[in-house]
């Protein structure tokens, strides 16, 4: 149960889902009690076959039964972001021995050696399953995020061009780090990823949840807003133009933005208008304008 409960977190975490940490504490303490529960009545007699009192069926019952809505919980709620087959095989391996020990204690000519073949044999089944599905999913992380920010990167952009995800009219906005090269320079890079870091951060804590945030190059990040127009775009970098000043970090960073409205434009060409937008806006803060 321990360890099947955390592959079920860290399977969330890999898909950017940070379970709550007061059910997952929780959890923990569920699975320890049965532990100590189970450990408890064995050592408290001689006999390792002599059957449990009423009581002691009744609690390990009832964390187990916590322990399994808990579960059976997180995988139904989180079931779009797990996928379907991750979802069904979690589904199964969590259901399954309670649905199973439902059937032995009717079934008395049932043999009980038949049934723990059938779970193990499903557990190593769900297990394969979701470590060759985790597998790709990291494999797809480790090529498609920025390891230093947690953002998407450049490779990302490059193998999902004009991603359906990106509804018109779709507003492209370039952040180019100031300072970056002198920080590097004067303190030493340690310094200078710190700088992308915390930058990285607070652009995190800005964006709308159906952005794509994506680190093109060392100091440049491009934001991908769907259904964003003109309007909708200026009032987002007024937003983060007034948070960075609130926050003394105004001057980190250049901006500038191009909205794409038709499918005649390409994703390159609003790039490049954005990106020429942005190093105008630099040319003019440098100049004093």
């Amino acid at each position: 149960m321990y360890f099947f409960s955390q592959y079920v977190f860290t399977y969330l975490e890999s898909k950017k889902i940070e379970p709550n940490a007061t059910f997952r504490k929780i959890v923990v303490v569920l699975c320890f009690a049965i532990f100590f529960l189970e450990l408890g009545v064995d050592l408290a007699s001689d006999d390792l076959t002599q059957e449990w009192s009423a009581t002691e069926i009744v609690i390990s019952w009832l964390a187990t039964g916590i322990w399994g809505v808990i579960m059976t919980g997180y995988i139904f709620y989180y079931r779009k972001q797990l996928g379907r087959r991750a979802f069904i095989l979690f589904a199964v391996y969590c259901i399954w021995p309670f649905i199973a020990g439902a059937i032995g204690a009717f079934a008395e000519e049932l043999s009980i050696d038949i049934l723990s073949l059938t779970i193990l044999i499903t557990c190593i089944f769900a297990g394969l399953q979701v470590s060759e599905n985790t597998s790709h999913k990291l494999f797809e992380k480790l090529s498609y995020h920025d390891a230093m920010t947690g953002f998407y990167n450049k490779n990302y952009l490059i193998k999902n061009p004009d991603d359906f995800k990106r509804t018109l009219p779709c507003s492209y906005v370039i952040f180019d780090l100031n300072h970056l090269k002198r920080i590097n320079d004067s303190y030493g890079h340690k310094k200078g990823d710190e700088y992308i870091r915390n930058f990285a951060n607070f652009l995190k804590s800005m964006v709308p949840e159906e952005a794509e945030t994506i680190r093109t190059g060392g100091d440049e990040f491009l934001v991908i807003l769907p259904k964003y127009d003109q309007e909708k775009s200026q009032a987002f970098l007024d937003t983060y133009a007034t948070k960075s000043q609130i926050q003394g970090i105004s001057d980190s960073a250049a901006y500038g933005f191009a909205v794409r409205t038709t499918g005649v434009q390409t994703e390159d060409e609003v790039i490049a208008a954005a990106d020429e937008h942005m190093y105008q806006q630099k040319k003019a803060s440098r100049e004093g304008r």
